[in-house]
């Protein structure tokens, strides 16, 4: 009887461990979002030069139509922004030099 109590403690600790770290890896993943989110905030309409001297140089930039771009970051490595799970990938369009829209996702 004693083992089946002991072993029932392991998995319902292993099961609990388990459920922590899950919750502790989604509050990480929204911090960072979140944060995303609010330096986006202020930057819409801005000059995209003010965007590369908050993230540092795009990892990629794609040019759409005359006087239209895209510029690609991709995270980590990101010193302003907390740490998250996988690849976080910045996607802000670029419009005769000024941000018009930015989104993200993430990839696992």
């Amino acid at each position: 009887m004693l083992e089946v109590t002991v072993l029932s403690l392991f998995i319902f600790a292993a099961f609990a461990g388990s459920l922590l770290v899950n919750v502790l890896r989604v509050r990480r993943d929204e911090r960072q979002e979140k944060a995303l989110a609010d330096l986006l905030a202020g930057c819409s309409g801005q000059p995209a030069v003010a965007l590369v001297r908050l993230l540092g140089d795009p990892y990629e930039i794609e040019k759409a139509a005359p006087g239209r771009e895209l510029y690609i970051w991709k995270f980590p490595p990101a010193v302003l922004l907390p740490r998250g799970r996988g690849l976080l990938i910045l996607l802000a369009t670029i419009d005769e030099g000024c941000l018009t829209s930015a989104k993200w996702k993430r990839q696992l």
